[in-house]
């Protein structure tokens, strides 16, 4: 059977791949959406249900449809599933999955063959929209020590994560949460020293200091210069001991 030709076969009907079929489209050019799972975001469908995104929906959604009003301004789980089947919906991309792509080769005639289980495919321009952390890849990771010594964990035992990076504690409390654990206070022990905490907040405060005590001085409003100073000073602090932890 000779192989079934089209323009433009995309792989992986994730958000990258639908985004791209779409885009593709409107310019008047139809692709080929071959999925290896049993649906369109098949990625998104297996991650754990807590998960949200973390930026803002407004700068989120895929190229000519934005979330709906209804939607939180950080979409879970559950709500980038949705989006990505009323994306395809849109746009009438009818992706063919349960077909993983085995090989992708240059034609002798031009262009490329693609290969998956059960069919041949001819196109003349192939896009990979696979993920770049669609594998697992546990040989790489160190030794697990932190993770055998949660797993010690009682309930109601207080933890403290050596990290000051948001994402770390988050990570660490939704293991415990997986685990059926309460995770009690937790607390970002930063290693970065107090001195280094008050520069990086002095960064942050000082243009907000001096953009309020310049319009207070143009306004010659003394008393409007006092509060900015004074609202500057507290931000300072508040930085240094909230947002540095």
């Amino acid at each position: 059977m000779p192989p079934a030709a089209s323009h433009v076969v995309i792989v992986g009907a994730g958000p990258a791949g639908l985004a791209t079929a779409a885009c593709l489209k409107q310019r008047g050019v139809e692709a080929l959406v071959l999925e290896a799972g049993p649906a369109l975001g098949h990625a998104w469908r297996h991650h754990y249900d807590r998960l949200r995104l973390h930026t803002v929906k407004e700068q989120s959604h895929l190229p000519g449809v934005p979330f709906a009003a209804e939607v939180p301004r950080y979409p879970s789980r559950a709500e980038v599933v949705a989006y990505l089947e009323t994306y395809a919906a849109r746009f009438a991309i009818a992706p063919r999955t349960g077909e993983a792509v085995r090989s992708v080769r240059a034609a002798p005639a031009g262009g490329f063959a693609i290969e998956t289980d059960p069919a041949l495919y001819r196109a003349r321009a192939v896009v990979l929209a696979t993920g770049y952390n669609r594998l697992p890849n546990p040989d790489r990771l160190p030794a697990p020590t932190v993770s055998r010594r949660l797993s010690r964990a009682r309930a109601g035992a207080q933890v403290a994560v050596g990290c000051a990076a948001f994402l770390c504690a988050y990570a660490v409390l939704q293991i415990l949460h997986a685990a059926a654990r309460d995770p009690g206070p937790v607390r970002a022990l930063s290693p970065i020293p107090l001195f280094a905490r008050f520069i990086a907040s002095a960064a942050c405060a000082l243009p907000i200091g001096l953009g309020a005590g310049a319009l207070a001085a143009r306004a010659r409003r003394r008393p409007r210069m006092l509060a900015a100073l004074v609202a500057a000073a507290a931000a300072l602090f508040v930085g240094t001991v909230t947002l540095f932890p």
